[in-house]
């Protein structure tokens, strides 16, 4: 049970961090852009998205 709980945890923190990435990512880029229109955010999303494969 415990051996599950440190697991949990060490995925809670990986996906903190993935999460803490993302998010600077898109501050930088959006500091980089002045127009704030839905094209430049679908960019940004794409930009900023992890393909994930489990």
């Amino acid at each position: 049970m415990i051996k599950n709980i440190n697991k949990a945890n060490e995925l809670i923190k990986q996906t903190e961090k993935e999460a803490l990435e993302i998010i600077k990512k898109r501050e930088f880029i959006k500091s980089k852009i002045v127009d704030n229109s839905i094209a430049i955010d679908f960019i940004i999303d794409c930009l900023t998205k992890k393909n994930m494969m489990i």
